[in-house]
């Protein structure tokens, strides 16, 4: 007998072999281009970027050429597809293609470079955004386990979504330009590096923007200025609208994760939540941490409830996102680990099946997030500059053992307390500085009921989950400097109104359960507690906050007045600006972000002449109050100009402008 003859492939494995081999054709030309391009010196990279993608690529065209030519692959790779693709749940074709998505996203980094300017810009997106669209589209392909969410939202609920996201951005949009009443200097330093996209001085979106923040997040800005205008609204729109979002987003994910009680109760307070608004209100990054954790967590808890690839997908592509954010967000890449560690010790079986999905969402993660994450393989001092900069860990520790005698530990847990009681106890500062906490008294009550639920069933993913994300924020508060500064504790908002949420509803089903006849009057009454929260929030900080001023500071009432000043001037219109000690022309960016079209000088000397204050056309010289004395000199260097007062919002002179025409 002769040898067994191999059997010819079929028909339907040739249209396979040759889709598997198209893939790999067209991965295999990207990465050849992009190795070409980084080896010939037209990107400023590495060149072990520019050797890695042509061997890559090499090794991509081979494998599509045998596809194409022979119509198959390499037995041990199609056997190794044939069950990666049999766990996935999904065609060889989609694994091929979720595989390299990663690789495309390392191919967006490379030909992007590391400086403000993308070496090929055009080509970096396309490549990212192209990465993206992949892991988009495998996520999109239904799974045959997909289960049936047992909290569907309902078609009358979509209605409550839109009008108390409208109510939140009403509250959060109304006089955005004044309130708060002043545009502090990190808002406007996010607004002038928003702006460097809008001058093309900067298109680097994978790069670092101003204080170390990932770069992505000044397009926010730089797009609404780009539309309305250099103007504080414009600034702070981005804000408003995130923090707008954010609301029926936490209605829709506690809806499905809990009940529809404490989603309306949750969703309704924070319509009104005074330390939401605030942060709605100012040109900043800490308020998008909500928005996406919001995401995150619901997203997540759909594609473990029920199965779905495509919420797992989209958790992993919103958490790829939320690390070019606030620095806080980082606790998520602790926070998810732990919760699956509980999972996969009180849901060993569940959290089998849901591995690939859950693969999925890590492969997405990793697809968004990549480049950034090599930026800072090159740049690992730009990844630790915003936590250095407020940390208690080093040089602060060691001065406050010394002045306290204290041992470091003891300094630690008093952080600690200092950081949890933040909502309920110690009175907040920094971005928020007011004379309470966090909570009013009532809200306080049924938040620690929350609390001590959530704390008493910690068997429940549901709640290790809300346990995790407030125990992470306190730990980020507790090694912070200025404990509790305001501003760290942002991300924690949704689960504040969760807690809230739970703990009401809770009271309501207990006394329900005991007087049933009476249900509709303690759902009334819980109803009324409700709008009473809501009622003392946005008394607070319309009535109370925003009138007393107590945004800011001094220095930059005087720069933002000086930059509303100076706005009407003409282009090149030179100004000298006395005031040092205490601040200078370009000190604090809220002067340059109001009045960019001017040539600001500051004048730190006591005694001046015409050399020094040198007058080519109409010239402006600004004097803070403690420099008033300044003003004889430069009267009796030019007695033609005339001086102008300008007086602070309680009567008190921010600064007197004499003008030389």
């Amino acid at each position: 007998m002769g040898g067994m003859q191999q059997e010819p492939p079929t028909s339907s494995e040739n249209t396979l072999t040759r889709r598997l081999a198209v893939l790999l054709l067209l991965a295999g030309l990207v990465s050849t281009y992009v190795g070409q391009s980084i080896t010939v010196g037209q990107v400023a990279n590495v060149n072990a970027a520019g050797t890695s993608s042509l061997v890559v690529g090499i090794v991509c065209l081979l494998l599509a050429l045998l596809g194409l030519t022979r119509f198959n692959l390499p037995r041990r790779l199609e056997d190794w597809l044939v069950r990666l693709s049999s766990w996935f749940n999904l065609s060889p074709t989609w694994v091929v293609a979720l595989l390299l998505a990663p690789w495309l996203s390392f191919e967006a980094w490379t030909t992007a470079g590391e400086n403000s300017l993308m070496t090929l810009p055009y080509v970096s997106i396309s490549l990212w955004v192209g990465a993206i669209g992949v892991a988009l589209l495998v996520s999109w392909q239904r799974g045959k386990d997909r289960t049936k969410s047992p909290g569907e939202t309902r078609r009358r609920e979509y209605g409550l979504m839109l009008l108390i996201g409208l109510l939140a951005l009403g509250l959060r949009a109304w006089h955005l330009g004044s309130v708060p009443w002043v545009l502090a200097g990190d808002e406007a330093s996010a607004g002038l590096s928003g702006i460097n996209f809008i001058k093309g001085t900067q298109n680097n979106i994978f790069g670092m923007g101003w204080y170390s923040f990932p770069a992505l997040y000044f397009l926010a800005p730089a797009t609404s200025i780009k539309l309305f205008g250099q103007t504080i609204a414009a600034l702070r729109l981005p804000s408003a609208l995130a923090g707008a979002l954010t609301v029926p987003l936490l209605y829709y994910f506690a809806r499905k994760v809990f009940s529809r009680g404490i989603a309306v109760i949750c969703s309704i307070y924070l319509v009104a939540f005074h330390f939401h608004i605030h942060f709605s209100r100012i040109g900043l990054n800490n308020i998008w941490d909500p928005l996406v954790m919001v995401l995150v967590w619901g997203l997540l808890w759909m594609g473990w409830q029920e199965n779905d690839r495509r919420a797992f997908g989209l958790a992993g592509l919103t958490l790829g996102a939320g690390f070019y954010l606030y620095t806080s967000f980082r606790i998520l890449g602790l926070m998810i680990p732990a919760w699956l560690l509980v999972a996969m010790m009180v849901r060993r079986s569940q959290l089998r099946q849901r591995l690939p999905g859950l693969t999925l969402m890590a492969v997405a993660t990793l697809v968004v997030a990549l480049p950034l994450a090599l930026y800072y393989s090159h740049h690992i001092n730009e990844f630790f500059a915003p936590m250095q900069r407020v940390s208690v860990l080093g040089p602060w520790l060691d001065a406050e053992t010394q002045r306290t005698g204290l041992s470091a530990g003891q300094i630690l847990w008093n952080q600690t307390r200092l950081s949890a009681l933040a909502f309920t106890t110690v009175s907040l500062r920094h971005w928020y500085a007011i004379d309470h906490p966090m909570l009013f008294p009532l809200q306080s009550t049924f938040f620690l009921l929350g609390v001590l639920l959530t704390i008493t069933r910690l068997k429940d993913l549901r709640y290790v989950w809300l346990a995790l994300w407030m125990l992470g924020v306190v730990t980020v508060g507790a090694l912070s400097e200025s404990t509790p500064a305001a501003q760290r504790y942002v991300m924690a908002v949704p689960a504040v109104c969760l807690l809230i949420g739970i703990g009401l509803s809770q009271t309501v089903q207990w006394l329900a359960g005991l007087w049933p006849q009476w249900r509709r009057m303690f759902v009334g009454l819980a109803g009324l507690v409700v709008v009473a929260m809501v009622w003392q929030d946005l008394r607070f900080y319309f009535g109370d906050y925003t009138p007393s001023h107590r945004f800011s500071d001094q220095n930059t009432a005087i720069a933002q007045r000086a930059g509303y000043y100076l706005s009407s001037k003409e282009l090149g219109h030179q100004v000298y600006f006395f005031g040092a000690p205490r601040m200078g022309f370009d000190s604090i960016a809220t002067l340059r972000y109001l009045a960019p079209q001017v040539k600001g000088t500051s004048i730190d000397k006591p005694v001046l002449s015409r050399s020094m204050l040198a007058v080519e056309g109409p010239t402006t010289f600004i004097f803070t109050p403690w420099n008033l004395n300044l003003i004889p000199q430069v009267e009796s260097l030019y007695p033609e100009g005339r001086p102008v007062l300008e007086l602070g919002s309680q009567g008190k002179a921010l600064f007197v402008a004499y003008e030389v025409p």
